[in-house]
């Protein structure tokens, strides 16, 4: 039952950050404890559009993935190089996250236009609050990106040329 609520919960946190659930609806009820995971897989794949898993075992000790974060370059161009590195460094800081209430842990890192990130320990856990800090990064770096966006020139003519 725990492991159906996590999922749940997974589930209200994409709906929460813009994802339509109602009609490409998740099926969020889990028989035996640890396969939330397929629904954390889910969720992110929503989110970030895609992910890759370096091994197709999801029950391993250890499960690393990369997740698509194309609005990174974008961050890089947009920020001095001191305050993006600032920022990129908070947000891998952030990222280093312990179950509250089992041994599972998070940790990761940017590279390139990618998020790695590792999920370790034995088990299983709740991932809920591993794919909220996960929205938090992208939802941080889109309004990074949205606040930085200069509106065109909105005197010009339609029919004047550029």
């Amino acid at each position: 039952m725990q492991a159906s609520y996590d999922s749940f919960v997974m589930v209200k946190i994409i709906q929460n950050a813009g994802i339509d659930v109602y009609t490409d609806p998740i099926h969020f009820h889990t028989y035996e404890w640890g396969s939330q995971i397929t629904v954390f897989l889910e969720c992110l794949e929503r989110i970030f559009g895609a992910y890759e898993l370096s091994n197709d075992d999801l029950y391993l000790e250890e499960i690393e993935m990369k997740l698509p974060v194309p609005k990174l370059k974008e961050v890089r161009l947009l920020l001095p190089d001191e305050d993006a590195a600032k920022l990129i460094q908070d947000l891998q800081e952030y990222l280093s996250h312990c179950c509250d209430y089992f041994e599972l842990e998070m940790e990761g890192k940017f590279e390139g236009e990618e998020l790695h990130v590792k999920l370790s320990g034995y088990g299983g856990g709740l991932y809920s609050s591993f794919l909220k800090r996960l929205v938090e990064i992208k939802n941080k770096l889109d309004q990074v990106v949205n606040n930085h966006w200069v509106a065109p020139n909105r005197d010009r003519k339609d029919d004047e040329v550029a």
